[in-house]
């Protein structure tokens, strides 16, 4: 594993980002789940976050593999939102739900055009990234986790949530294979207290 710093030459300056300002996610259909540990592996939209489910999410992986456009460059990252059960354990189960919606809002909120965001699990989110060169992939994570951090700080009661992110590249791999590496970088940034790390088969 690798730190998630950028090339030279490809900072932000380079790379402007501007997030979508996409506004609240529309409530989904009946009632919403009220345990943020309420997860169907088969719903195609997932009814706590209304972000799109785990069977959309490897529809949209193996697509991105085949549409590659050249100069472009798809990478899979694997997000977890830390602190969601020692926040259940302190307060309730209702303020982490809540946390979890919100953070929810303002990931799909931090998007790039192209990206594309999923909950994959209680915790865990998938995303597709389309970006030419590591560097970009991997600033526009680190802004995102920095508008999660921006979010939670802002409220006392959600002050030890954190994002940790995963980054592996999905061109050349079974996409299997990227999300195994992207678990693994996850992993790597867990154990290194790193917002954002790089799977070692990543190409600068």
């Amino acid at each position: 594993m690798k730190a998630s710093s950028a090339p030279a030459g490809n900072d932000d300056h380079d790379n402007v980002v501007v997030p979508l300002h996409r506004g609240r996610l529309p409530a989904p259909p009946g009632p919403a789940p009220t345990s943020w540990r309420a997860f169907d592996s088969t719903a195609r939209k997932d009814p706590l976050t209304n972000l799109h489910g785990h069977p959309w999410f490897e529809e949209d992986l193996r697509g991105a593999g085949r549409r590659r456009r050249s100069g472009e460059n798809p990478w899979v990252a694997i997000a977890s939102v830390e602190g969601l059960a020692e926040l259940e354990r302190h307060l309730d189960a209702d303020v982490a739900a809540e946390a979890l919606r919100a953070i929810s809002v303002r990931l799909n909120d931090s998007l790039r055009a192209g990206d594309k965001i999923a909950r994959l699990g209680e915790d865990r989110f998938g995303l597709v990234v389309d970006a030419p060169y590591a560097g970009e992939a991997i600033g526009a994570l680190e802004r995102i986790e920095r508008s999660v951090r921006e979010l939670t700080s802002a409220h006392p009661r959600w002050l030890g949530l954190t994002l940790r992110v995963g980054l592996a590249p999905l061109w050349g791999s079974e996409p299997e294979a990227a999300v195994r590496q992207a678990e693994s970088a996850l992993d790597a940034a867990r154990r290194r207290g790193s917002p954002v790390m790089m799977s070692t088969d990543g190409r600068p």
